[in-house]
């Protein structure tokens, strides 16, 4: 597990500069203007993201194995609290499509916006922009608050 609270905010930061720069590769695909390529771009970005953002937290399901039952236990009832709960997850498409659900209006205007010649182009890049940094920069989070909670308790204990 990272070590200092130093280490968890460097590793956030790397996270969300990957996160803005997936962002941008959606709200490019979202540009395109007929529906659908987006959402198989929205789904191989999250695909590929989420677990890089795990192993990057040391958050992987296999990681989280390699540790001591006892701090298993403890890894897995603070992942259980946050928000998405995609850490320490194997992301299956299953489980993209069930987030993807979580931000189904703006997704939904995003398609509707396609429709819409130039300007809708523009807003729904945008919202697929928006809906990419969000779902990122929430797990991110996430992530985050479990390894500074991790590293408090660790202080704890010494």
């Amino acid at each position: 597990m990272l070590k200092t609270r130093r280490d968890a905010e460097r590793v956030r930061d790397e996270c969300k500069e990957m996160v803005t720069k997936r962002a941008l590769v959606s709200g490019g695909a979202s540009a395109i203007p007929v529906p659908g390529p987006d959402a198989i771009a929205d789904v191989a970005i999250l695909l590929e993201m989420i677990p890089e953002i795990n192993r990057r937290f040391e958050l992987s399901p296999e990681q989280i194995d390699g540790l001591p039952p006892s701090l298993k236990a403890v890894v897995y009832a603070m992942i259980k609290k946050t928000g998405m709960g995609l850490a320490g997850k194997v992301v299956t498409k299953q489980l993209v499509l069930q987030v993807l659900k979580g931000v189904a209006g703006r997704v939904a205007v995003k398609q509707a916006a396609k429709f819409v010649p130039i300007v809708g182009n523009a807003v729904s890049a945008a919202i697929g922009f928006g809906a990419m940094k969000y779902v990122g920069n929430q797990h991110v989070d996430d992530c985050f608050d479990v390894c500074i909670k991790l590293i408090e308790s660790a202080e704890v204990e010494v």
